[in-house]
């Protein structure tokens, strides 16, 4: 039982750690996305 508890908490550190590297992946590419275009993004003036 305990080894099963280990597991599951492992397997949802790892779900988490999934999604915040989507999330780090997404902003990379969007600061690419501004880089590309030379304006910073919407609004340009290198605004977030």
């Amino acid at each position: 039982m305990a080894r099963t508890n280990a597991a599951n908490r492992l397997r949802e550190q790892a779900d988490r750690l999934d999604a915040l590297a989507q999330r780090k992946r997404a902003q990379a590419d969007a600061l690419r996305d501004c880089d590309d275009n030379g304006n910073g993004g919407p609004g340009g003036n290198n605004q977030q």
